[in-house]
Protein backbone atom coordinates (compact mmCIF):
# COMPACT_ATOMS: atom_id res chain seq x y z
CA UNK A 1 0.00 0.00 0.00
CA UNK A 2 0.84 3.62 -0.65
CA UNK A 3 1.64 5.79 1.84
CA UNK A 4 2.09 9.00 -0.30
CA UNK A 5 -0.69 11.84 -0.07
CA UNK A 6 -0.76 14.50 -2.03
CA UNK A 7 -2.80 16.96 -4.02
CA UNK A 8 -2.63 18.52 -7.58
CA UNK A 9 -4.60 21.81 -8.17
CA UNK A 10 -5.12 22.74 -12.25
CA UNK A 11 -6.62 26.32 -12.33
CA UNK A 12 -7.21 26.87 -16.17
CA UNK A 13 -8.94 29.17 -18.09
CA UNK A 14 -9.82 28.85 -21.97
CA UNK A 15 -7.22 26.08 -22.05
CA UNK A 16 -8.91 23.74 -24.91
CA UNK A 17 -5.67 23.58 -26.14
CA UNK A 18 -3.81 21.85 -23.40
CA UNK A 19 -6.53 20.52 -21.51
CA UNK A 20 -6.82 17.20 -22.42
CA UNK A 21 -3.01 16.52 -21.98
CA UNK A 22 -2.92 17.62 -18.61
CA UNK A 23 -5.75 15.42 -17.59
CA UNK A 24 -3.95 12.04 -19.43
CA UNK A 25 -0.98 12.91 -17.71
CA UNK A 26 -2.26 13.19 -14.40
CA UNK A 27 -4.46 9.62 -14.92
CA UNK A 28 -1.12 8.30 -16.67
CA UNK A 29 0.92 8.73 -12.88
CA UNK A 30 1.72 5.43 -11.62
CA UNK A 31 1.05 6.92 -7.83
CA UNK A 32 -2.07 8.52 -8.07
CA UNK A 33 -2.83 11.89 -6.73
CA UNK A 34 -4.49 11.40 -3.12
CA UNK A 35 -6.54 14.34 -4.64
CA UNK A 36 -7.32 16.19 -8.23
CA UNK A 37 -8.81 19.21 -8.83
CA UNK A 38 -9.37 21.00 -11.98
CA UNK A 39 -10.90 24.35 -11.08
CA UNK A 40 -12.43 26.48 -14.41
CA UNK A 41 -12.48 30.27 -13.71
CA UNK A 42 -15.12 30.61 -16.50
CA UNK A 43 -13.46 29.38 -19.77
CA UNK A 44 -15.48 30.54 -22.75
CA UNK A 45 -14.16 27.77 -25.46
CA UNK A 46 -14.38 24.36 -25.24
CA UNK A 47 -12.28 23.72 -22.14
CA UNK A 48 -15.78 22.65 -20.31
CA UNK A 49 -16.25 20.39 -22.71
CA UNK A 50 -13.17 18.59 -22.78
CA UNK A 51 -12.84 18.40 -18.59
CA UNK A 52 -16.25 16.72 -19.32
CA UNK A 53 -15.15 14.12 -21.72
CA UNK A 54 -13.26 12.35 -18.99
CA UNK A 55 -16.10 12.01 -16.68
CA UNK A 56 -16.06 8.25 -16.96
CA UNK A 57 -12.44 7.73 -16.21
CA UNK A 58 -12.64 9.79 -13.21
CA UNK A 59 -15.92 7.59 -12.33
CA UNK A 60 -13.81 4.20 -12.55
CA UNK A 61 -11.05 5.74 -10.21
CA UNK A 62 -14.51 6.16 -7.59
CA UNK A 63 -14.94 10.11 -8.13
CA UNK A 64 -17.04 12.29 -10.54
CA UNK A 65 -17.86 15.87 -10.77
CA UNK A 66 -18.43 18.30 -8.15
CA UNK A 67 -19.68 21.56 -9.29
CA UNK A 68 -19.77 24.50 -7.12
CA UNK A 69 -21.20 28.05 -7.42
CA UNK A 70 -20.20 30.77 -10.03
CA UNK A 71 -19.68 28.38 -12.65
CA UNK A 72 -16.68 26.77 -10.88
CA UNK A 73 -16.11 23.00 -12.22
CA UNK A 74 -14.09 20.77 -9.49
CA UNK A 75 -13.23 17.51 -10.52
CA UNK A 76 -12.03 15.26 -7.68
CA UNK A 77 -10.67 11.85 -7.46
CA UNK A 78 -9.53 11.80 -3.88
Amino acid sequence: MNSIKFSIVTPVYNGEAFIARTIESVLDQTVPPYEYNIVDGGSTDRTVEICDSYREQFAEKGSGIRLSRRGIRAFTTG
